[in-house]
């Protein structure tokens, strides 16, 4: 079975219901077969009131969920997905997932090929990196962190002339340069900055995301008036320590700094990534804040 060009066989014409039989045979479904799980297909897809309109009324998105529950509903042996779990809104694709964890746990081989990081570190025991040939191979988790490495771009510094980022370094409690880390890790970003004008109004932002999916984990700033440096004058050199506490699961993070002008709210230059940081731990399944949880009986 494969799930990779939802809808595809959808005739515009045809209702979603006529069309479910449509798709159905194309991928190789009797007719008595569909008819078994017409009711499920249509209410995972959640178009029941629709389910009898012509589906050039549908939406693409109305399309691709009525598509992925047909082949959802599929017996197969091995199953191919290709980067289809963006479709529909978060509960739905929620639903997407477990399906792909339950025909996993009925025996389903599967290969999924997609660049959603953290749905291959969920749902595969195996991975592989190709570009052109095979890049790396082994656990979702070693495979991810090749994968970032090899691609992630050499930090790049954005201004508009008035103040640069020259540049960044992670240390840990030892004041060591460091990159893998445990959560909870006491650590120090130091920035070190030039302004080619006075400053006026200044805030330095600091942002930490999570680097598999992008989601910021903090975002963050300190004004300059705070650290008793504003006005900063024109050919001033300084630096500045961002002191925090790592409490967040396992993963590789991106960490990114800017300096922004306070009166709009507005980034004047920026540093990204600044430092990529790495967490070590195997306890978490999901999630991204360290809770610090602890268990007795």
């Amino acid at each position: 079975g494969a799930l990779i060009e939802l809808a595809a066989g959808f005739h515009p014409d045809l209702t979603g219901r006529e069309n479910i039989y449509l798709q159905g045979a194309i991928m190789g479904m009797r007719r008595r077969e569909i008819s078994t799980v017409l009711d499920d297909v249509i209410e995972f897809a959640g178009v029941e009131a629709f389910i009898d309109t012509p589906t050039k009324r549908y939406s693409s998105g109305m399309n691709a969920r009525l598509g992925f529950s047909v082949a959802a509903h599929l017996k197969p042996d091995v199953l191919i997905i290709d980067e289809v779990l963006a479709v529909g809104d978060l509960a739905f694709q929620e639903k997407c997932i477990q399906r792909m964890k339950d025909f996993k746990r009925s025996g389903v081989a599967i290969v999924f090929v997609s660049h959603n990081m953290q749905a291959v570190s969920e749902l595969c025991d195996r991975a592989l990196y190709l570009k052109s040939s095979l890049q790396a191979e082994g656990t979702p988790t070693d495979v991810i962190g090749a994968y970032l490495r090899m691609t992630s771009a050499q930090p790049r510094a954005q201004s508009d002339g008035g103040v640069e980022i020259l540049g960044a370094r992670l240390v840990g409690p030892d004041g060591g340069a460091v990159s893998t880390v445990a959560p909870g890790t006491s650590l120090r970003l130091d920035v070190d900055y030039v302004a080619h004008e006075p400053l006026y109004d200044t805030a330095f932002a600091v942002r930490l995301h999570r680097s598999t999916d992008g989601l910021v984990a903090y975002d963050g700033n300190v004004s300059a008036r705070e650290l008793g440096i504003d006005p900063v004058p024109a050919g001033r050199r300084f630096t500045l320590h961002f002191d925090f506490r790592a409490h967040v699961t396992r993963g590789q993070y991106h960490l990114e700094c800017a300096v922004l002008d306070a009166k709009v709210d507005r980034p004047v230059a920026r540093l990204t990534p600044a430092a990529v940081l790495s967490i070590a731990e195997t306890r978490t399944w999901r999630g991204i804040a360290d809770i610090e949880l602890r268990c007795s009986a």
